[in-house]
């Protein structure tokens, strides 16, 4: 964002949403008159393929980096064929990760060595994932930078806890400074060998993010295959190992600590939303769609509360509003957090800064009424200079010097006055 003196805008704003940068690797192309020629000379015999013009091409050569962001979106939905005959189920997902370049987390509980036997033709990778967690009786759940795949209660339960988990941090009763929160929702990689034990995956998380993690004690020993996580945050990084065991954790001291704690048997997100037409219309689509959910319906206030998981939330909005659904390719409640903004601004008011928020399909929230009162001045006037920076850097140079809150969920940031 540039300015004028006196603070008066240019129309070169520059907001950069740039996806984050997956290196591409050249495929090495071998073609085959007879397939069986080649496996029978391979110990491996699993196939992950990828048809072009009728040949082969097997993809070979060094491990490239794991796709992230919208290119690990795009990835799911690329097609793929695929034929294994009686491989073991670490082998296929092990190749499926070198072929498509995807992060794959395979549940403690689901046995590795068991056979399968599956052909795919030309059907999208996140299909294709679904399909190999159904031959085991599992169930895939997709993260921002990787997809599990586990018992079919974990998967259900996991993006709700780490949903529950985030918006905790950000709350009244955690009350952890902006900066605090920055520090655990800043994406990292996380990365082990064979035969680590989970104990010391949460030791490198806890070093990672400077988060003393209690309660060990929860955690049977084992040992586990190799792995990489590219782009985690705290809050990912650690749900995706205590969900193996059926834990989840609490914050402790204003998000300097965890607490490891038993996973309750049902959980949920309880949402509000405003309807702009008539409940009796939307009722028996909300319902025949997502019947596990609960809806409350206050018909003085024409909101509508829901009870139920992250995914039953995404589908509750995108019902409500379809234009905005189809406006976005990435899925709800992932994108603010990978988006990265480019702003210059000299003696630029924060109001206007908001304005420019809003104009990047961004939702700002905020009670105008409640802020004057705790003396919060969006008539501020700010100097940033940011590069490539997440929403949280860029809200914190906003506000800085104010005692300002935020929350963001899916699109929306939500300010509020902070304690």
């Amino acid at each position: 964002m540039h300015a004028c003196p006196g603070g008066e805008f240019h129309d070169t704003i520059d907001f950069a949403d740039t996806p984050e940068p997956t290196p591409t690797r050249r495929p090495t192309e071998v073609e085959y008159a007879d397939m069986s020629d080649w496996l029978s000379t391979r110990s491996l015999v699993c196939l992950t393929t990828v048809l072009l013009a009728g040949s082969w091409t097997i993809l070979d050569g060094p491990a490239a980096e794991l796709a992230s962001g919208r290119e690990f979106e795009r990835r799911l939905e690329l097609p793929i064929s695929g034929s294994w005959d009686q491989v073991g189920l670490r082998r296929i997902l092990d190749r499926v990760s070198e072929t498509q370049e995807v992060a794959l987390v395979l549940d403690r509980r689901i046995d590795p060595s068991c056979d399968r036997s599956l052909t795919i033709a030309n059907a999208p990778l996140r299909q294709v994932l679904a399909e190999i967690a159904q031959s085991v009786s599992a169930r895939i759940s997709v993260l921002t930078n990787c997809v599990y795949l586990g018992p079919k209660a974990a998967a259900h339960s996991l993006r709700t806890v780490i949903e529950l988990r985030s918006r905790e941090l950000a709350s009244d009763e955690v009350d952890a400074p902006a900066r605090r929160r920055l520090e655990l929702l800043n994406r990292q990689s996380i990365a082990w060998d064979d035969l680590t034990t989970p104990n010391e995956i949460l030791d490198q998380i806890a070093v990672q993010f400077s988060l003393p993690i209690s309660g060990r004690e929860l955690i049977a020993h084992d040992l586990w295959a190799g792995c990489e996580l590219p782009g985690v945050n705290a809050v990912e990084a650690v749900s995706l190992v205590l969900i193996q065991f059926d834990l989840t954790f609490s914050w402790v001291g204003q998000g300097a600590g965890m607490q490891i704690v038993p996973l309750p048997e049902r959980v949920s997100l309880t949402d509000q939303y405003t309807l702009s037409s008539s409940w009796e219309e939307l009722q028996s689509r909300l319902t025949e769609a997502l019947p596990e959910a609960t809806f409350t319906f206050d018909q003085d206030k024409k909101q509508l509360t829901v009870v139920g998981t992250q995914e039953e939330q995404e589908e509750v909005d995108r019902l409500l509003h379809p234009k905005k659904a189809s406006r976005s390719n990435r899925p709800t409640g992932s994108g603010l957090e990978r988006r990265r903004f480019t702003l210059r601004a000299q003696n630029a008011r924060i109001l206007d800064l908001l304005r420019r928020l809003k104009e990047s399909d961004i939702g700002i929230e905020y009670d105008a009424t409640a802020l004057k009162q705790s003396r919060i001045d969006l008539e501020r006037r700010v100097n940033l200079d940011l590069d490539e920076a997440p929403i949280e850097e860029l809200l914190d140079a906003m506000f800085v010097g104010q005692r300002v809150d935020y929350s963001i969920r899916d699109s929306v940031i939500t300010l509020k006055p902070g304690r």
